[in-house]
């Protein structure tokens, strides 16, 4: 008998308790005096440290695609095509059979499913969840903390969501998105069988919550930059927005009527390119002095169009601040009198 030989074995067994343990086993066969075969070995219970790298791998997996939906966030992509990634993400990381995304009414009274894995087409955009005190995702909104439900039927915090309990939901996480003050709605996760969710599940989904809530956040301030730049190019006074140094940068179109320049010519040029006045140094100086200590320059005066005619217009220039408070840019006002 070769005694060099040396088995090893790594697996799992069920516990008489019925806890599954990891074990490694060694064992290494020899001859007895007798002249019999027999093995001498060992074996021992590697749960702990097993679990140790499990947790770890899932931790790793759980930040790479945290990091990969972040990177299709900034990627300006859809709202909608955004959300139905995030549900797609959760169930796989975390291998559960239903995710959600739900949206908070302007009353905060009632959840609709937006987005989700695992659930039919057709209640997406129609699910909706009334009487937020009973159901996990209106308990996360009032706590403003994680949820995270063992067995939803015997939870004596909620009544079951006759939605959830037709998709066989039982156990689950449900987080808020978006500042408290303020939320979007609310990201849920849930199992058709029973598990107990760790904090480390919690936390990928608080960080899956973030991501969404700051991608729903950039969302709305282009919306509302895109409504006052809608405002500004379709008022019918003429508007040129220009750097600190006075270098215009933009021109709505009533500019363009009033001045007969096109977009194109006025950019780069400086405010006072095509005024018809004197000391205009001087007069830059003045402007400049009062719209950069915080006031509003305001004056008639006349001006010359592209085709040389002379008009008098009345004339309002502001600053703009930036984040910190200071101007960066100058906003000039015009109506033809």
């Amino acid at each position: 008998m070769d005694t060099a030989i040396n088995e090893e074995v790594l697996g799992r067994i069920r516990h008489r308790d019925g806890t599954i343990k990891w074990i490694y086993m060694s064992a290494q066969p020899h001859r007895r005096d007798d002249g019999a075969s027999v093995w001498d070995g060992v074996t021992l219970d590697i749960s702990d440290r097993k679990l140790a790298e499990l947790e770890l791998g899932a931790r790793a997996r759980q930040q790479a695609a945290v990091v990969a939906l972040g990177q299709r966030a900034l990627a300006m992509e859809a709202l909608s095509v955004l959300f139905d990634a995030a549900a797609e993400t959760v169930a796989r990381t975390l291998g559960v059979a239903l995710a959600s995304i739900l949206e908070l009414d302007s009353q905060r009274e009632t959840l609709r499913l937006v987005a989700g894995h695992g659930w039919p087409e057709s209640a997406i955009g129609k699910t909706t969840f009334p009487n937020l005190e009973a159901i996990p995702a209106g308990y996360a909104l009032k706590t403003r903390r994680p949820v995270i439900i063992t067995d939803l039927a015997h939870d004596s915090r909620f009544r079951v969501p006759a939605a959830l309990k037709a998709q066989g939901a039982v156990s689950g996480l449900s987080i808020v998105i978006g500042p408290p003050e303020r939320p979007f709605g609310t990201l849920s996760a849930f199992t058709r069988t029973h598990r107990e969710f760790s904090v480390q599940d919690a936390d990928f989904l608080r960080a899956v919550a973030n991501v969404l809530a700051a991608a729903i956040e950039r969302a709305h301030t282009e919306q509302e930059r895109w409504k006052l730049s809608s405002v500004v190019e379709q008022s019918p006074n003429a508007i040129a927005i220009a750097d600190a140094e006075g270098s215009i940068e933009y021109a709505n179109h009533a500019l363009e009527a009033m001045m007969g320049f096109s977009r194109e010519e006025f950019v780069g040029k400086h405010t006072l390119q095509w005024a018809n006045r004197r000391s205009r140094d001087e007069r830059s100086r003045m402007i400049r002095d009062t719209v950069f200590s915080g006031g509003i320059w305001r004056e008639d005066h006349q001006d010359r169009k592209k085709n040389g005619e002379v008009f008098w217009c009345r004339e309002m220039i502001l600053g703009i601040k930036d984040s910190v408070g200071r101007i960066a840019n100058v906003t000039t006002i015009r109506e033809d009198v």
